[in-house]
């Protein structure tokens, strides 16, 4: 790829940009890792191998299972102290036999209480009127164009900026995540390439023992890592 982007010709040149890059990328993956305000996101993703003279033995090639991840970091104001609550958390969990306590879905509602205006509206009756006033305008009649500069935004109620998030990507694992020790597998490599863990058992890593990990992946992560931490 170097070679034909004109980059580079010889193969030890291309050897040397490739080592270069990798070793740019492990120390970004270390230094956001070592902040402590990183979160993991992992998946799997299949690459077909094809090979050249496909024969009644080899086939049509060979279908790869691997998994690609990235490091994303805790921005708005994140720091490793709001994190550094894993005893409590551990105990919490515990006192639940293992499982989160549930909670329907009804206490959020009290997260913000809802003020009713002058006009006998609440938040949603009050987005609801700006979000038709905005149809209005943007999709309406061509008369209601004229009243875009007064729309205005819609109220808020918790406003999060909106900022750009440069997350850096980990280096692919021959890992195949559809199973629980695969799952662990893969946690594992991608604290490695963050240099984060236990220094105990893994020197010149970054000790997380006291603090929270956020991990992302689909929707059955969670039985696959609850089914890890009860073996």
């Amino acid at each position: 790829m170097l070679s034909h982007a004109g980059l580079s010709i010889s193969s030890t040149t291309i050897n040397t940009a490739i080592n270069a890059l990798s070793k740019e990328g492990t120390n970004k993956l270390r230094a956001l890792g070592n902040t402590l305000t990183a979160a993991y996101a992992y998946d799997n993703f299949d690459v077909a191998l094809d090979v050249a003279t496909p024969t009644i033995e080899k086939g049509g090639g060979v279908l790869a299972h691997l998994t690609s991840g990235t490091l994303i970091p805790l921005i708005h104001g994140t720091l490793p102290r709001h994190l550094e609550c894993s005893n409590e958390l551990h105990m919490k969990l515990n006192e639940g036999l293992g499982a989160l306590p549930w909670h329907p879905w009804r206490v959020i509602h009290h997260i913000h209480p809802d003020a009713i205006d002058s006009n006998g509206l609440t938040y949603q009756g009050r987005f609801q009127a700006w979000q038709f006033r905005h149809d209005l305008v943007k999709y309406g009649p061509v008369y209601f164009r004229r009243f875009r500069n007064e729309l205005g935004e819609p109220e808020s109620i918790e406003k999060i900026p909106v900022v750009a998030t440069h997350q850096v990507p980990a280096y692919a694992m021959d890992i195949a995540q559809s199973t629980a020790k695969g799952n662990a597998e893969a946690i594992e490599n991608l604290l490695r390439q963050g240099g984060v863990g236990n220094p105990a058992s893994h020197p010149n890593v970054k000790d997380m023992t006291h603090h929270v990990i956020l991990i992302h992946r689909d929707l059955s992560t969670f039985e696959c890592i609850e089914s890890i931490q009860d073996s």
